[in-house]
């Protein structure tokens, strides 16, 4: 018998990032099945849920783990009016701003992965975004040239100066959104902390970004689904067999939109100030950084097939990607470094 839990999250505005689409699999082993529990809750704007061995050593409550996701959503949250991150996005005026430990760590990696990519990567392509019409206005035609030359005077990491205690924005009106790391880091902490608590054998997942440490109730490692772009009934691509790493999925099948300028993607390009015109449906990183994993995710659907690759190798990543073939078709690709993940058929 298999069954499965669907972690389908919810798509962030503004936001490079799109939808993961990770499938848990709790397929039945040759072991016998052990006592595993989980939480469940929301956050991030989408849900949360740790799963995890059960045992004396191993003492974990939930509000201490909502207390955790609590103060981490102070910090980067765009959604709550009161966080670190949006009285500093408040803030329309070029200037330096006082920032915790917290949010410089998470700034100064999305800095490196932007340095990695070439730009492909930017926190602050919000104003981009909301422009296409993938904001919490409607847009029902393209945007005019003066309008987008307007946008890109605001985003672009050159225009940030990241310190150990402060933030710089040298343009007006810029907009520092990480809901393209942020759940990845928030994941990386909450694995951290269920070690912390004996808990050795979890799977942490938010919004599709996952941490598997350990083994599965079935003392097997965690056997982690890709979706198919277009589901239907054999929902499952590939199947990954996981264990002390962390994953992230970003995709683009589910989140674009009609215009006049035709079929428009939500993954826009900040290098040139477009929708991507990648064929990469689908990005899968693994990394022992979940934090890590969701950035170089994102970086994959802007960079393409061929870039992304040569990110990869460069960084030494495993990655597998769903490509969009003319007709459309879909075909998958991976490398060397993601095949030993990888599983048979007969599984």
């Amino acid at each position: 018998m298999v069954s499965a839990l669907q972690f389908c999250p919810s798509c962030v505005k503004g936001c490079l990032l799109a939808i993961a689409v990770l499938l848990l699999l709790l397929l039945t082993g040759c072991g016998s099945k052990e006592e595993y529990l989980a939480f469940r809750g929301e956050t991030m704007g989408t849900q949360y849920t740790i799963t995890f061995k059960e045992h004396p050593d191993c003492a974990v409550k939930k509000n201490e783990i909502d207390a955790l996701l609590r103060t981490i959503n102070d910090k980067m949250s765009t959604y709550q009016p009161d966080s670190e991150l949006s009285l500093i996005n408040r803030q329309q005026s070029p200037g330096e701003f006082p920032i915790s430990s917290e949010l410089s760590f998470l700034l100064h990696a999305a800095k490196s992965v932007s340095d990695q990519t070439n730009g492909a990567f930017d926190i602050t392509i919000g104003p981009l975004v909301n422009l296409w019409g993938f904001g919490p206005s409607e847009v029902l035609s393209g945007p005019s040239i003066l309008e987008q030359n307007q946008v890109k005077s605001q985003i672009g990491m050159a225009n940030l100066v990241v310190n150990s205690y402060s933030l710089v924005k040298k343009q007006a009106g810029m907009y520092v959104d990480l809901s393209a790391i942020a759940k990845g880091y928030a994941v990386d902490r909450l694995s951290v902390f269920m070690e912390g608590r004996g808990c050795y054998d979890h799977l942490v997942d938010i919004g599709g970004e996952a941490k598997l440490r350990g083994n599965n109730p079935f003392s097997e490692p965690w056997r982690i689904g890709i979706e198919k772009p277009h589901g239907g009934a054999d929902r499952i691509q590939q199947v990954l067999h996981l264990s002390d790493i962390g994953i992230a999925t970003s995709g683009n099948y589910r989140n674009f939109r009609e215009s006049d300028l035709g079929r428009v993607s939500h993954v826009m390009d900040p290098r040139n100030g477009m929708p991507s015109k990648s064929r990469v449906a689908s990005a899968t990183v693994l990394h022992d950084s979940t934090m890590m994993a969701d950035a170089y995710a994102t970086s994959l659907m802007v960079l393409g097939y061929e870039e992304g690759m040569r990110l990869a190798q460069k960084q030494e990543l495993a990655v597998y990607m769903i490509l969009e073939e003319s007709g459309g078709r879909f075909e998958e690709r991976y490398n060397e470094q993601m095949k030993r993940y990888i599983g048979s058929d007969g599984d």
